[in-house]
């Protein structure tokens, strides 16, 4: 199974930094490609770092403040500049299309490739609310001042790997590999059974990657859910001004830290960071006391 990628584009609160644009990350597995949140600066950010937006599969917008989204309309009109064809998804709330529709009337562009749209629930955790040849997309509901929901990525499984040189030992037919791949044990042309477990490798577990921002520290993730290995979290303000990010509906970096612990995430990211810190390091080291494996996004 190939890595799962992430590329992180902009982690600034608010709005674009010098050396930081608003909220958005690019996440790659196999052949697909799937943007999360697109906030001014993603189209450049994309460009330096070698990316490619025109296979981009999904867009997932967390919610509508506008540092998450105000960069989707010129990502979308470039793309058909660059006379896109392939269909884009897009999963957001229900606004989201009204805003690019009304976008597009005034500003008189014209698309060249259709749009989809998949509206967010924000009353509770969907699984499997896009599935793609190598991805598939979860929601989770967050905490903000405006409804937002938060993205978990995950590979898609591809079954169980197959033992080198099984095919030819046992003379398996081709129409044979999918149900050994789903656990089956194969029975020969002679009758006799072989069982999975001598044909097939143990499966490799998915890491799924979690986007939560914009959102107060949750309670809970989940339940049956595979823990995140890779946790991006709000982490807009310092442990000192947790009383403004209960006001604004943000996290602090020690609240994101404690839900890292909470979901067993193996490594966290912080992002959405205010530019009212001028020291990033300084943040960091606050949520290392609390988190070890803790990193700025």
């Amino acid at each position: 199974m190939l890595p799962l990628e992430a590329h992180v584009l902009g982690s600034s609160a608010a709005r674009p930094y010098l050396d930081r644009g608003t909220s958005s990350l690019f996440v790659q597995a196999g052949g697909n490609r799937v943007l999360i949140d697109c906030g001014e600066g993603t189209q450049l950010e994309i460009e330096r770092q070698g990316l490619s937006a025109a296979k981009v599969d999904v867009v997932c917008i967390t919610h509508m403040h506008g540092d998450h989204l105000y960069g989707l309309p010129g990502l979308l009109g470039s793309l058909a500049l660059g006379q896109r064809t392939k269909p884009l998804t897009l999963i957001g709330p229900k606004e989201l299309e009204l805003y690019l529709a009304q976008t597009f009337k005034f500003s008189e562009a014209h698309l060249t490739f259709p749009l989809s749209f998949v509206e967010l629930d924000f009353d509770m955790p969907v699984r499997d609310v896009v599935i793609l040849r190598d991805l598939k997309i979860h929601t989770i509901p967050l905490i903000h001042r405006i409804p937002a929901c938060g993205y978990v990525v995950e590979q898609t499984s591809k079954g169980l790997p197959l033992k080198d040189g099984v095919i030819d030992e046992y003379r398996i037919p081709y129409q044979k590999i999918e149900s050994i791949k789903a656990g089956e044990d194969f029975v020969n042309k002679k009758g006799v059974k072989i069982p999975n477990s001598k044909l097939t490798n143990a499966e490799h577990n998915p890491t799924p990657l979690a986007y939560l921002t914009d959102t107060s520290p949750l309670s809970r993730y989940p339940e049956g859910w595979c823990p995140p290995s890779v946790l991006f979290h709000d982490a807009t303000f310092s442990a000192e001004d947790e009383a403004l990010a209960r006001k604004t509906g943000h996290s602090t970096v020690l609240g994101a830290a404690a839900f890292a612990k909470t979901c067993n995430a193996e490594e966290l990211f912080l992002t959405h960071i205010s530019v009212r810190y001028a020291d990033r390091e300084v943040l960091l080291q606050e949520a290392k006391t609390a988190f070890a494996k803790t990193r700025l996004a």
